[in-house]
């Protein structure tokens, strides 16, 4: 158990001295907000990526809304630590359903573009919906 010890106190170590030189040195400041810079940058493009790919994997003739709803109620959605419930009938999932795009299917036309009768029933009140004839 000694051994670990020590290998953690060389590590805590190193890693004060690494954490002292990036604050007295302005260089390393720098090269350290760049590279925080660089994080942030990659992070966006992977979150573009993920919702590229969560759109490719959308099943067919499913909704083509970038977000979950419940079936029943439409935008009623309440998410807390990954997990998604409606707030009008309590349905749960466990899994974020308001941050994914919606799978359910489509039944309208809104501006050409296929929504779930979720998504219909919180279009704007004007909105012209355009029923899709199910094959028989």
């Amino acid at each position: 158990m000694a051994s670990g010890t020590g290998e953690i106190r060389a590590l805590l170590c190193a890693a004060v001295s690494a954490m002292e030189k990036v604050v007295s040195d302005p260089a390393m400041g720098e090269e350290v907000r760049r590279m925080v810079g660089a994080v942030a940058d990659l992070a966006v493009q992977v979150r573009v990526l993920l919702a590229e790919v969560e759109r490719l994997d959308v099943p067919p003739g499913s909704c083509s809304m970038g977000w979950g709803v419940c079936p029943e109620h439409g935008r009623t959605l309440m998410t807390s630590r990954g997990r998604s419930h409606c707030t009008v009938c309590d349905a749960s999932w466990g899994y974020d359903r308001e941050n994914q795009h919606c799978r359910e299917p489509a039944a309208f036309r809104f501006n050409l573009v296929p929504i779930c009768r979720a998504h219909a029933v919180s279009a704007p009140f004007r909105a012209q919906l355009v029923p899709i004839q199910q094959p028989d």
